[in-house]
């Protein structure tokens, strides 16, 4: 009978995990609800406040940069497309806090870009047990999700031009996809649609992104991306659709001005 518990004991302890991974992102969501602000246009991030309230932040960063490949590859596909995105936006956030001097903001996450050292190259945390970039979420990790357009385009880099960071999980992916795309094409300097001339212009955030198009199941062109999820007027949405095959894309310099809350 002793043997018997002993075996039971040994079993229960080698079967629980040793980390079990929030993916409620419980910190994160904390994180977002206070400091990002959605009815500002564009949505707008505190970011002295995140550094003076920074223990949630820097928890949620720790135990997403704990999780191993592994782990990683075990998780469902909509919690892998949530993990990249939380951990994209925090990874941009302490990019843009690594440059605060005092009570000073730098103007954008690209000011400690050096020639042959972008920031969105510089290898600033760790993951899986090597030190990463953040174009090795974006153009490693979420590459075997290029299929899906939205999930293509939200990843938010600190700037007014790219979408602003989101709470996500993976049961409020599609909703939060789609609040964080009205609310990144609602400023007219990221997407602006002119019926007279039934013209669309979008920020060039969009032209080396529009590669991944050709693997959309969802939409046919970025002008069918555009019409859908840009929060025009339905007259101008009917309009647009109607007159699709004569709509004109153009694409306008992207504001790389930190997103800061005014």
């Amino acid at each position: 009978m002793m043997f018997k518990i002993l075996i039971l004991s040994l079993a229960l302890i080698y079967t629980v995990p040793v980390f079990a991974f929030d993916h409620n992102y419980g910190l994160w969501k904390r994180v977002i609800s206070k400091h990002v602000d959605y009815t500002t246009i564009p949505a707008s991030v505190d970011y002295l406040a995140i550094k003076a309230d920074r223990l949630d932040f820097k928890e949620n960063l720790q135990e997403m940069v704990k999780v191993t490949e592994e782990e990683y590859k075990a998780f469902t596909i909509d919690q892998r497309k949530a993990f990249l995105l939380n951990l994209y936006g925090a990874i941009a956030i302490k990019a843009v806090l690594d440059q605060i001097q005092g009570q000073k903001l730098p103007v954008s996450i690209k000011a400690a870009t050096r020639i042959l050292n972008d920031i969105f190259d510089k290898k600033i945390f760790k993951l899986f047990d090597k030190k990463r970039s953040l174009n090795y979420i974006e153009q490693d990790l979420a590459q075997e999700f290029k299929s899906d357009f939205k999930f293509m385009v939200a990843f938010a880099c600190a700037a007014k031009g790219c979408p602003p960071p989101g709470y996500y999980t993976a049961d409020n992916l599609t909703k939060t996809l789609s609040e964080v795309m009205k609310s990144f094409l609602g400023w007219e300097k990221n997407a602006n649609y002119t019926m007279a001339t039934n013209t669309f212009v979008a920020c060039d955030y969009f032209e080396p992104r529009e590669k991944y198009m050709k693997h959309s199941k969802e939409y046919n062109s970025l002008k069918d991306f555009l019409i859908r999820n840009a929060p025009i007027s339905e007259l101008l949405k009917d309009k647009a659709i109607k007159n699709e095959s004569s709509l004109d894309l153009d694409f306008s310099k992207m504001d790389w001005a930190l997103n800061v809350k005014p």
